[in-house]
């Protein structure tokens, strides 16, 4: 994971999926039907994604303490896995009135959607 790249607010259609960061630090931003809550997902952890989960996910910068962890130094990395395989993914944007607008439904076999 790059800085100030993220994969954009997405679902993964019909697949259930899960994650493991393996270091650095991502944030998660989950539509929990009314907002955007975020979470932070540090090396080691691992979350799990149900149907429907609407999400964008971007390499976390360091804790608001300054001192990074030695993770933190290196780069982000984590696993991406779902079942069945990914096909589809439908991406997102929030409107005025706080609900969400599918943008877009693109077609893959890639695990994030194809590289910008």
């Amino acid at each position: 994971w790059v800085p100030d790249k993220s994969t954009e607010l997405h679902d993964h259609s019909g697949s259930l999926g899960a994650l493991t960061v393996l270091s650095g630090s991502l944030h998660e931003y989950r539509w929990d039907g009314s907002k955007l809550v975020r979470r932070r997902l540090d090396a080691g952890d691992q979350a799990g994604f149900p149907l429907g989960w609407v999400h964008d996910v971007m390499r976390a910068p360091l804790r608001s303490s300054g001192a990074p962890l030695p993770a933190e130094i290196g780069p982000t990395l984590s696993v991406h896995a779902y079942s069945p395989p990914l096909t589809a993914m439908s991406y997102y944007e929030v409107t005025q009135a706080n609900t969400l607008r599918r943008s877009r439904t693109i077609l893959t076999d890639e695990p994030e959607g194809p590289a910008a």
